[in-house]
């Protein structure tokens, strides 16, 4: 398809696969037929031919191959009827292919093409809907990404009655750490923070950085208990953080605060059950 530059794509095989077996039936049953001779088999392959040619490389390989096509069909024709004389008359099943074949192309050219251009639009919005979602040093979701996130998993656990927890974590010195190492420092703390919390916890658990030094995780499927053996973990990998500074590895001090709070029944919102998460990081110190 025009515009793919990363190999083959599932809608292009999945058009050819289609094409293919499409002729595989075709030639069976026009084969089987006593009366329909192999030319129509080769006229049919041709037609079929065109169509992936067009789609996979677009409309005008497509139409090249067609005006081949109908050079070397219509000298056939030609010759059949002024010179061998094996065709006695030109009927309309002979003719049609000669404009069959490049209507194919030209339409499976044009699908390519706006199916190409959806595709693209869809990867576009993807790619813009991950910038506005996602904090690119730590490739955790943003507070947009992570409300939005929070409010999907606080929706199902109420409707299937399940239970999801939340864990807030706070960096409590985050201010003395800049004030030592800088802009660059910060920056290569959060990162190992989040690195850390990221190798600490499930696949499914959902990681948001919410505002400097402010981390926040969803874990769904996971009551209160379970959320405090998390938060154990966590004050385990970083109470002590290792961190590159100026290409030198240092061993550092964080003052982290951890709350966790599951949701009960009688929450209405997501600030209910964020309120009572940021609450116990006052009492976690």
């Amino acid at each position: 398809m025009p515009g793919k530059e990363k190999g083959i794509s599932a809608d292009t095989l999945l058009f050819n696969a289609i094409l293919v077996f499409w002729l595989a039936v075709v030639a069976t049953i026009l084969i089987s037929i006593n009366n329909i001779g192999i030319i129509f088999v080769i006229l049919f392959s041709c037609l079929v031919m065109s169509m992936i040619i067009a789609y996979n490389l677009g409309t005008v390989p497509g139409l090249q191959f067609s005006l081949l096509f109908i050079f070397i069909y219509g000298s056939y024709l030609l010759y059949g009827v002024f010179i061998a004389g094996f065709i006695s008359e030109v009927k309309y099943n002979l003719i049609s292919w000669l404009i069959l074949v490049p209507a194919g192309s030209f339409i499976c050219g044009q699908f390519s093409k706006q199916i190409s251009t959806l595709l693209e639009k869809n990867e576009n919005y993807e790619a813009i809907h991950k910038l506005v979602t996602i904090d690119q040093a730590t490739e955790f979701l943003n507070a947009k990404g992570f409300s939005q996130k929070l409010e999907n998993e606080f929706a199902r656990a109420k409707r299937y009655n399940t239970v999801v927890s939340l864990i807030i974590i706070k960096i409590n010195n985050l201010s003395e750490i800049r004030a030592i190492y800088g802009k660059e420092g910060i920056e290569n703390v959060i990162k190992a923070v989040a690195d850390n919390i990221d190798s600490n916890l499930r696949a499914v658990d959902v990681k948001a950085i919410i505002e400097p030094g402010t981390f926040a995780i969803i874990l769904p499927e996971t009551s209160l208990e379970g959320a405090s053996i998390v938060v154990e973990k966590l004050h385990r990998c970083l109470g002590r953080l290792t961190v590159t500074i100026e290409g030198k590895k240092k061993v550092m001090r964080l003052k982290v605060s951890i709350g966790a709070a599951e949701k009960r029944d009688e929450d209405d919102d997501i600030l209910t059950l964020y309120d009572r998460a940021e609450e116990e990081t006052y009492f976690d110190r």
